[in-house]
């Protein structure tokens, strides 16, 4: 994760102001990490500091870590004084969940709903249709909030996890 400074306008020298913008931007950093479940090996690279001046981030870092329930470790600073962390994986990250085939279907359902109100069938292709079949709930529900409902029909000619809308107007 590499870190980009402001410029320095607070009358303090390059290297103070530069410490003080990644030490406040840090704790915002962790808290998007855990939001998005990023696991595994994690460098922050933090902006413009020598690296002897990146060792006094350690501390704050190893404090802020210890709210993540995953309990993460600092490792310390590498050569390249980069900030080497690890966080347990236990649980797909974000966009993995968005990528694999129940999150894209949700996101066919969304556009479906926004983008498709007159649509009566939705063709799928195989990984999309069993996605979809497998959280009928989701269809339901999207199916109550446009008010109309559609069908689904694996259309075999299509990618695993594409999809069509059709309207019989």
């Amino acid at each position: 994760i590499d870190m980009d400074a402001p410029p320095t306008t607070t009358g303090w020298s390059k290297q103070t102001a530069q410490f003080a913008a990644n030490r406040d931007a840090l704790p915002a950093l962790l808290h998007q990490i855990r939001l998005r479940n990023l696991s595994g090996a994690i460098l922050i690279d933090p902006a413009g500091l020598a690296v002897r001046k990146r060792q006094a981030l350690l501390e704050p870092v190893k404090t802020m870590l210890q709210a993540d329930p995953l309990k993460p470790r600092c490792l310390g600073i590498t050569g390249l004084g980069l900030i080497e962390m690890v966080r347990a994986r236990i649980h797909p990250s974000l966009p993995e969940l968005l990528n694999a085939p129940h999150g894209r279907a949700l996101a066919a359902l969304r556009t479906v709903l926004a983008q498709h109100p007159t649509a009566t069938q939705l063709r799928c292709g195989l990984a999309l249709l069993g996605a979809l079949e497998a959280d009928p709930q989701a269809v339901a529900d999207c199916m109550r909030l446009r008010g109309k409902p559609f069908t689904l029909k694996l259309d075999p000619s299509l990618p695993d996890l594409a999809w069509i809308p059709q309207s019989n107007d």
